[in-house]
């Protein structure tokens, strides 16, 4: 029997698949940001390493929606 949760998750499941390529492409902008904040690390900057930092929390938390 088909419950209305069970067609509620599915939806829910449609609907990630669809922005799936968004959170990718994201975690890779992500990365390039994180790449070029590195590059300026000859500067001794607790703003830059606090901006690394959240950087990378929010890639970990992308990184968890997408299972990977």
């Amino acid at each position: 029997m088909i419950t209305e949760e069970l067609i509620q998750k599915t939806n829910q499941e449609k609907e990630f698949f669809k922005i799936k390529h968004n959170l990718v492409a994201a975690i890779e902008k992500i990365d390039l940001a994180i790449s070029c904040l590195h590059k300026t690390c000859d500067y001794e900057s607790s703003v830059l390493d606090y901006a690394v930092d959240e950087l990378q929390d929010v890639k970990r938390r992308l990184e968890a929606l997408l299972g990977d």
